[in-house]
């Protein structure tokens, strides 16, 4: 067993609590008298309106139908021709794709108020041949660096900047700013909490659309009326602002791409230089759904600079690239954005599958199936499918999803008041070959050690920390979740914690930490930046380095853990007033049980969810963990049947089992 030891910190706190009555967070927080538990309202938004506001559209009237055959089924680029009935298509039309294979040497832009479809992911294929973006959404954010709070980009807030707020009062104007303006709203960093843009790799200049990082937190709102100097925006501010920081409004634009979606079709990737096969930029209520997204050149999905966009139904698989650098062959949420809602897909093989990072604010990951993660240079590490990583995440959501781990990372700043609500973080991750990013045949057995003669197929045993906040990741919010599985268990020991303290040594291989508080993690190693503590602009003690403080500021109530079996309830160092109620509700966003469950159990996870798919009886397989369990992707995560008969193919697994 590998050891490492860790850097001492010290200890200091500072937390502001607000008080939030909003009826929208009825859902989040339930009247008293109902004796259900609620987190603190100051730690928590409400959810409930992220994703495609009213639900993606069912649009039924064809502009246009491009058939494969008139461009040689695949010969001939059809890029030209599709953009060319994109661009001419009505307003809540659809440009649908006939069955065959289409070749994409150019990016398609899709533009406001129109649907891309195809008549199936299996049916219709786009053969990537390009470079860049694959489909495009927006596109339009200008450059910023510092002439984001240029006068012309940007205008003071002087009211209203308080959490739950809709409307703005502002000290001047904006040129062009009207209902349906994008804009981003933002203030200096603070300190106190901490949100920095100084972390264990350094310090992260871009994560603040590259003004050097200084103004980490914020998010993406949609103008929804301009009357003198006030601003009503949605969604409604998710933490309040502070005077001393100057909060501003800046214009991200005053036309961006809106109510428009992709459906029902696959993205064949060659490895010819994609960015990412699809690119949100600048975007209120688009959408991606029911697609197949079949390698990727880069990253799968990347959302910049948008709310309200919803990516649903769908499957992103496999990559050329598995390690970490410009791109993580993964769904990004960044730059701020904001109510965005990712639900009830399938990430497979991929580097990171959900990565927040740049701000992202206030979205909703959830009833996702994450697995088979890996980095081809370290390919026995427990490969996070979900990330936060670059300052400064805050509010978002976890709900519902099965993946191996989570981390809240410290290797480019700080995040804090993240939510994870009834998920199953396993553990367990199985890598199988080929793992040299080429489109060679899968294989998932043999099952032994990696490098051994004969083997296809390993468990990742390095680095196993199911539940992970690093040093510079506070007020996070943990409840209702499963942590470990019994395929954990059979590898290795576990313990249920570790916090970091003068005296902790955490093992980085041969055991498993249900949860893992306070150490540092990736970048300068495996411990924080003592050594730079308050000086070159890191913030002061205990924020620079190793420290306590993601335990003694965080919230862990009615987790299961496979570690001894027990349903904890009053874990971690803040006084929740609400300890005392030991009743879930079944979501955090959701009001009734959703479609596309359809006769699994809902909640699927859960200490009170009993007579379960996994050992401890506390987990039934949701709904996009079936359709690949059962070799049904892409076409059955719309509606998922009973789960009694539950049979996984030859050659695939259930993680955890």
């Amino acid at each position: 067993m590998k050891l490492e030891k860790f850097a001492a910190g010290g200890k200091i706190i500072r937390f502001t609590v607000i008080v939030l009555a909003l009826t929208a967070l009825s859902v989040v927080c339930p009247p008293k008298g109902r004796a259900e538990y609620s987190f603190p309202a100051s730690r928590v938004i409400s959810w409930s309106g992220a994703g495609v506001i009213g639900g993606i559209p069912s649009r039924t009237t064809i502009y246009k139908t491009l058939q494969a055959s008139s461009y040689g089924n695949g010969s001939n680029d059809a890029s030209s021709a599709i953009n060319s009935a994109l661009s001419s298509c009505p307003s809540g039309q659809v440009v649908l794709l006939g069955s065959g294979t289409f070749k994409v040497a150019s990016t398609i832009h899709v533009p406001s108020n129109v649907t891309l479809r195809g008549s199936g992911p299996q049916s219709t294929i786009l053969n990537m041949t390009g470079t860049g973006i694959g489909v495009e959404f927006g596109g339009n954010v200008p450059p910023y660096g510092t002439n984001a709070i240029s006068s012309t980009n940007s205008v003071a807030i002087s009211a209203g900047d308080s959490k739950g707020s809709s409307s703005l009062t502002v000290t001047g104007s904006l040129s062009g700013l009207a209902p349906g303006s994008l804009i981003w709203l933002s203030e200096l960093n603070d300190s106190s909490v901490p949100v920095t843009q100084y972390g264990g790799a350094g310090v992260c200049t871009w994560c603040d659309g590259g003004m050097g990082g200084i103004r980490s937190l914020g998010q993406i709102a949609r103008v929804t009326s301009v009357s003198g100097n006030t601003i009503g925006i949605d969604p409604a501010m998710n933490t309040t602002y502070s005077s001393s920081l100057k909060p501003l409004v800046i214009l991200v634009t005053n036309s961006p791409t809106h109510d428009a979606g992709v459906e029902s079709l696959q993205m064949y990737d060659n490895h010819t230089g994609l960015t990412a096969n699809f690119g949100l930029e600048a975007t209120y209520n688009c959408w991606i759904n029911n697609v197949e997204s079949n390698y990727s050149d880069a990253d799968h999905v990347d959302l910049d600079y948008s709310t309200h966009d919803t990516v649903s139904d769908s499957y992103f698989h496999d990559s050329f690239v598995h390690t970490s650098g410009s791109t993580d062959s993964e769904l990004a949420l960044r730059n701020f954005s904001s109510a965005c809602l990712v639900q009830n897909n399938v990430f497979r093989r991929l580097h990171v599958s959900v990565m927040f990072e740049w701000g992202a604010s206030g979205n909703v990951v959830a009833y996702n199936y994450m697995d088979g993660n890996f980095d081809q240079n370290s390919l026995n590490v427990i490969m996070t499918p979900i990330s936060f990583h670059g300052a400064h995440p805050e509010y978002n959501l976890l709900e519902g999803n099965v993946a191996a781990m989570t981390d809240e990372d410290s290797i480019w700043g700080s995040s804090s008041d993240n939510t994870y609500f009834r998920n199953w973080f396993t553990g367990s991750i199985l890598v199988c070959t080929p793992v040299n990013n080429t489109r060679a045949t899968i294989q998932c057995s043999p099952v032994g050690t990696e490098g051994a003669s004969g083997v296809n197929a390993w468990w990742a045993y390095q680095a196993d920390r199911p539940l992970e906040l690093n040093y510079l990741s506070t007020a996070a919010n943990i409840a209702g979740n499963v942590i470990g599985s019994s395929q954990l268990l059979s590898q290795m020991k576990m313990t249920k914690m570790i916090v970091w303290s003068k005296s902790a040594d955490r093992a980085y291989e041969g055991m498993a930490y249900g949860y893992s508080l306070g150490f540092g993690g990736g970048g300068a190693g495996d411990t924080g930046t003592a050594s730079k503590c308050g000086t070159s602009g890191y913030p002061a003690a205990p924020w620079c380095s190793d420290n306590s403080e993601s335990y003694t500021l965080g919230i862990i109530q009615g987790d299961y853990s496979y570690a001894d079996g027990s349903t904890n309830w009053g874990y971690g160092g803040y006084t929740d007033p609400n300890s005392s109620d030991h009743t879930l509700p079944s979501s955090m966003y959701l009001g009734a049980k959703p479609a596309f469950f359809g006769s699994t159990a809902f909640p699927a996870i859960g200490p009170d969810v009993t007579g379960g798919n996994d050992t401890s009886g506390h987990v039934h397989y949701i709904p996009a963990q079936v359709c690949y369990t059962e070799g049904l992707m892409p076409n059955c995560l719309q509606t998922v049947a009973s789960q009694t008969q539950l049979v996984a193919p030859t050659g695939v697994h259930l993680i955890g089992q």
